[in-house]
């Protein structure tokens, strides 16, 4: 179901982006309809939103995986640029062409030069560190502390790197997740994590934090003044029914947005993990924050990218796939544990991928070639 709550301005020939309509169709038919998620045991949405450590309960969580398709082989046209990783969650293109990977469970920001594979540590020791973003010499992550237990013990946090000053924090999430609560959600009672800021995209002037806890993207200016620029709706289709949040029943499916990138147009687009139940993508004003498109059908969705000609791809690390979108097609692409994803100037697609067998995770680049009918 598309739930258009505005329109977009009318843009056409390369900077045209994808008419999701026809897509949402083939997405709930094929994924929703028991092709890859059917039977497959969900787990609750404390595990999600507690700091989504999706290849850590794969491995641990008996079930989780077991609904899937078999494993398949990798396309020759995804190829490992870097490896060694232990949880890159997300991906960052740099001006220059080198790629930041937020190596979550390591709590590092580690550059990764494509031609040579080459790896150098940008910083460490910085506990949970999901989400990066660059911006000319600034490198900007998230932090967490005490990601299990949460609220009220744990931290999450903005941070900003440079070559000069190191690291320094930007902004206190957490504290803003208290002092506001844009969900409305009750805090506090243990059942998951308040603020998980998830997903960074650095623009001039600001940060936006996709906050998978708070199911929202929070908003820091560069002289610290902060605002709630958009609220997620939970779901309330299909299990999302009945389904429960904080021990509230029948509140629906968390939104959970993951990751969000700027589009040629002007709008930002959002990925969401909805629970675990169902896939979202958002097209956000980037200026008021209004929802202008919602469309659902997907699995899970943990990265989102998209390339200057207005093509949106979305990673999910659940099915192992990337999928295409554009001028009302889509197309995937079998890749292991996909998490983040960017793309350069040249429109090479690189994504983070994490290693459900508990072995390294690497840092991909995926061809177009890749990509097949669903």
């Amino acid at each position: 179901m598309i739930d258009t709550v505005g329109r977009s301005p009318s843009v056409t020939g390369r900077g045209e982006l994808c008419d999701f309509s026809s897509v949402e169709e083939v997405a709930r038919g094929t994924f929703l309809g028991g092709a890859r998620l059917g039977g497959r045991a969900r787990q609750g949405d404390r595990l999600v939103r507690t700091f989504i450590r999706a290849a850590v309960v794969a491995v641990a969580v008996p079930g989780l995986l077991s609904g899937l398709s078999a494993t398949p082989a990798w396309a020759d046209d995804v190829r490992t640029v870097a490896t060694g990783f232990a949880g890159p969650l997300h991906v960052a293109v740099a001006p220059g062409g080198d790629v930041l990977v937020a190596d979550a469970f390591l709590g590092a920001i580690d550059r990764v030069h494509p031609s040579t594979g080459a790896v150098t540590e940008v910083t460490s020791a910085q506990a949970f560190t999901p989400g990066v973003d660059v911006l000319g010499g600034q490198v900007f992550f998230t932090k967490s502390e005490d990601p299990h237990d949460g609220a009220p013990d744990g931290t999450t946090t903005l941070w900003r790197w440079t070559a000069d000053g190191g690291a320094v924090q930007v902004a206190d999430l957490l504290a803003w997740e208290y002092a506001h609560n844009p969900d409305g959600q009750p805090q506090r009672t243990g059942e998951d994590a308040d603020s998980n800021p998830y997903g960074v995209l650095a623009l001039p002037g600001r940060v936006l934090v996709a906050d998978a806890a708070g199911n929202d993207i929070v908003e820091v200016r560069s002289n610290g003044a902060m605002r709630t620029l958009t609220r997620f709706p939970n779901s309330f289709v299909g299990d999302c029914a009945t389904a429960s949040n904080n021990g509230v029943p029948n509140a629906g499916c968390d939104p959970t947005p993951t990751d969000l990138k700027l589009g040629p147009d002007g709008f930002l687009y959002v990925s969401g993990l909805g629970g675990e139940a169902e896939g979202h993508i958002w097209k956000v004003n980037a200026t008021t924050g209004a929802i202008v498109e919602h469309h659902g059908g997907f699995p899970p969705l943990t990265g989102i990218a998209v390339a200057k000609d207005g093509t949106v791809y979305v990673a999910s690390l659940f099915t192992s796939q990337v999928f295409r979108l554009n001028h009302g097609s889509m197309s995937v692409a079998d890749v292991p544990g996909p998490s983040g994803l960017d793309t350069d100037r040249n429109g090479t697609l690189y994504a983070g991928s994490v290693d459900f067998e508990g072995g390294p995770g690497s840092l991909l680049s995926i061809a177009p070639a890749a990509f097949h009918a669903p």
